[in-house]
């Protein structure tokens, strides 16, 4: 991420910017839901090979009634790229789990996002010329690094997807 008080910010969506390809989601129902959480706080290290200081948990919460217990949580993880770009991941976990049989369902969303940022703080950066031979190398060079960090943000959403059901049949066994 570039720090600077003013800056250029580029997004995209990693999956095509229509609505219905935003986010991937995965369901689960089986034993043990409530485990997932477990599961995908250990795959930040794991899949996405992220410091702790990148992930962030945005939300979190416990809903206790009588008889089953909802829970959710959110996340969003940054994983750095280059100093231009970095991938953001939005992870979010909702279910309900029976308290006596721990019988339960679990739902998984990620949305992926590419950010690219250029600083615009000083004079020269501000300026026209400047901005034409940024606009110039972007589009002919830096395009294709993009899409190269697009396709390993779908890579690394597809392993965590892929990781995610292998453990929902070892929650499931548990």
């Amino acid at each position: 991420m570039v720090y600077s008080r003013t800056k250029l910010v580029i997004m995209d969506y990693v999956f095509g910017n229509e609505m219905e390809h935003r986010h991937t989601g995965i369901n689960y129902e089986g034993r043990n839901p409530f485990e997932l959480y477990r599961e995908i706080e250990n795959s930040f290290d794991d899949i996405f090979a992220v410091p702790a200081g990148r992930v962030h948990e945005v939300n979190y919460n416990v809903d206790n009634k009588k008889d089953k217990t909802g829970f959710g949580a959110k996340w969003m993880v940054i994983k750095q790229m280059d100093i231009y770009s970095y991938l953001r991941y939005d992870i979010g976990l909702s279910g309900e789990q029976n308290n006596d049989t721990k019988v339960g369902k679990a739902n998984i969303k990620v949305g992926v996002k590419i950010y690219t940022e250029y600083p615009q703080d000083n004079i020269i950066q501000q300026n026209i010329f400047y901005e034409m031979a940024r606009r110039i190398w972007h589009d002919v060079i830096y395009e294709n690094t993009r899409h190269k960090f697009i396709l390993e943000g779908r890579d690394l959403t597809y392993k965590f997807t892929s990781h995610m059901k292998a453990c929902f049949s070892k929650i499931n066994r548990a």
